[in-house]
């Protein structure tokens, strides 16, 4: 598979173990190459070339999906480039009656190399709102410690006849860029469809 013009990515060796359980229990070692590096590739804190060999375990946790709370975890050790990462996740959802539901999620990835260490996170807050069976909203704020930014995004649906519906869509990204704080890029689309004939 090409991900670029220097770049080839090989897999080998996958292998897969399941356990289950009631609550979904998953156990996965993926070992991965990647080679044929001509340029030197930028990596925070460190570089990386040459040729390199990936080896990743993921354990996965994820309760009963059906019920009113549920959760999920994801612990994954691998090696990165001439060092180590460790992505730590975890989920917890909540369906508090049929039109209303929200999810909160915190992501990890704790990097060491050579040339330093960093961690990043990613902070996620979901919410699903059903007015109708025909009009639903729903937004999206995520927070991104690598890029000090603050994301949301909000979508509402309405289907106002068979197969025409009303699409509004409204996205903000504020970033704090050093010398002009909490820069702002907003931006807002509609879209209407309209069924001619049935």
């Amino acid at each position: 598979m090409k991900t670029g013009k220097n770049w080839e990515l090989k897999f080998k060796g996958s292998r897969f173990t399941y356990i289950e359980q009631i609550q979904s229990i998953i156990i996965h070692y993926f070992k991965k190459c990647l080679i044929n590096l001509e340029k030197v590739m930028e990596v925070k804190n460190g570089s990386a070339s040459s040729t390199y060999r990936f080896g990743e375990w993921n354990f996965r946790y994820t309760s009963d999906p059906s019920r009113r709370v549920y959760s999920r975890l994801r612990y994954s050790p691998q090696t990165f480039f001439d060092g180590t990462r460790i992505d730590i996740e975890a989920t917890i959802g909540l369906r508090a009656t049929s039109s209303v539901a929200a999810e909160a999620a915190f992501l990890r990835s704790d990097v060491e190399l050579p040339g330093g260490a960093f961690v990043a996170d990613l902070a996620l807050l979901r919410f699903d709102l059903a007015l109708s069976p025909r009009m639903t909203l729903r937004t999206l704020s995520q927070y991104n410690s690598s890029t000090s930014g603050v994301s949301t995004s909000v979508r509402f649906n309405w289907i106002y006849s068979p197969g025409s519906d009303i699409y509004v869509a409204y996205d903000e990204l504020r970033m704090d860029v050093p010398g002009v704080p909490w820069l702002r890029n907003r931006q807002l689309a509609v879209k209407m469809t309209y069924l001619v004939s049935r």
